[in-house]
C-alpha cells in the first residue's frame, strides 16, 4: 500500500510539474528582443576641425550653442574661417557634407579647450563624447567651438555628452 501511494505520489508531482511548464509562457518569443536587452553600441568614425570663427550673427547672447550642419550654406551660416600667418588648421574639404554631417558645440565667455573621447551609435542616437575644460576667467570674451563630421546614417538624434555629462540631445528627423 505504501509503495502504492509513493507511485501515486510521484506521477501527480511529475504531472502538475509538466502542467505547470506548459502553462509558463516565455518571457521572450523567437525573434522578439529580451527587455533588459540594450542596442548593440558601435564606434563611429569622426574628424576633428579647427580654424573657423563663430559668425557674431549666430545667437551671440547664448552661453552655448549646438549645430547640426547637413549642407555646406547650413554651416557657413555660423562659420567662418579665420586665416592667420602660419596657419595649419585642419578644415573641412569641399565635399564633406557628400557624406557626413557636422556636428558642432560652441561655448561662449571664457575660453574652452576640447578633446574628443569617441562617438558611437545605438539605437539610432549617435553619441559625440567629449573633455572642455574652461581658461580661468580674463578681460577678453571668446567663442570656442569644437567642431566634428561623422559619417551620414540613420540617426534619430545626436546626443553631446560633456567630460561625461549629457548637455543635450537634438532630433535629426
Amino acid at each position: 500500500m505504501i509503495g502504492s501511494m509513493l507511485k501515486w505520489a510521484c506521477v501527480s508531482l511529475i504531472g502538475i510539474s509538466v502542467a505547470a511548464a506548459a502553462t509558463t509562457e516565455p518571457t521572450t518569443r523567437p525573434g522578439q528582443a529580451d527587455a533588459t536587452t540594450q542596442p548593440a553600441t558601435r564606434p563611429v568614425a569622426f574628424d576633428v576641425y579647427g580654424g573657423y570663427f563663430v559668425s557674431n550673427q549666430f545667437e551671440p547672447n547664448a552661453p552655448l550653442s549646438i549645430v547640426v550642419a547637413r549642407d555646406r550654406a547650413a554651416f557657413d551660416a555660423v562659420f567662418g574661417a579665420g586665416y592667420v600667418m602660419g596657419d595649419r588648421s585642419h578644415r573641412l574639404a569641399n565635399n564633406v557634407f557628400d557624406n557626413n554631417i557636422v556636428l558642432a558645440v560652441i561655448r561662449r565667455g571664457v575660453f574652452w579647450n576640447y578633446s574628443m573621447t569617441g562617438a558611437t551609435e545605438s539605437g539610432g542616437v549617435l553619441t559625440l563624447s567629449y573633455s572642455a575644460k574652461s581658461d580661468p576667467p580674463g578681460t577678453a570674451t571668446f567663442s570656442s567651438s569644437l567642431i566634428v563630421s561623422v559619417p551620414r546614417g540613420d540617426y534619430s538624434a545626436v546626443r553631446f555628452e560633456e567630460n561625461g555629462k549629457v548637455i543635450s540631445t537634438q532630433a535629426l528627423k
